[in-house]
């Protein structure tokens, strides 16, 4: 099979299964606010970073909901970075897996194999700032899924998405990371 004919397959049934996907509302709260929180095992050898607050922004700063997966998500995160130097080169990664609600299995998160090559990116090209800035700061982590551009118009649109970010430095195996569930627009 060959590789355009691997992607036409995939996108048709990426389509089959969004069609076919339950109706499962909007979880957390995610109909009306973005909902957070620091991840759960990402913090790993005594990385000292916290995430404190996460939101949505527009290019003026401005609190956006929802979110559009079609153009550039910039998000404003707070965080008190307390490792004594900052993450930069290629050693900084950016792991990012994205998943919808809702399945043939019911009203569970599941991802979307199509953005697996958002795992494990060289965090300074894909959106983090650099150097990682110590201490407390607020930094904003921007997105572009522009090139997903025909498997977002196939995803179910307004419709609550998750996004699991792990950033993490290979030379000292720390990382941390948050998980940001939101409302998003495909068209």
């Amino acid at each position: 099979m060959t590789w355009c004919e691997m992607l036409s397959t995939s996108l048709f049934l990426l389509s089959l299964i969004t069609l076919a996907r339950a109706d499962c509302g909007f979880p957390n709260g995610t109909d009306s606010s973005l909902h957070w929180w620091q991840s759960p095992g990402t913090t790993t050898f005594a990385a000292a970073t916290t995430v404190l607050d996460v939101r949505a922004v527009d290019s003026s700063n401005a609190d956006v909901y929802p979110i559009r997966l079609p153009d550039s998500i910039a998000l404003r995160v707070t965080i008190n970075n307390g490792e004594t130097q900052s993450w930069n080169g290629d050693n900084f990664r950016l792991s990012l897996k994205v998943s919808q609600y809702g399945s043939l299995d019911g009203c569970s998160w599941t991802d979307v194999s199509a953005f697996a090559s958002l795992v494990d990116t060289p965090a300074c090209e894909n959106g983090a700032p650099c150097p990682f800035p110590l201490g407390d700061s607020q930094i904003t982590v921007r997105t572009d899924l522009s090139s997903f551009e025909p498997v977002i118009n196939l995803l179910k649109n307004d419709s609550p998405y998750q996004f699991v970010y792990v950033f993490s430095d290979q030379s000292t195996s720390r990382s941390f990371g948050f998980t940001l569930q939101a409302r998003a627009l495909t068209k």
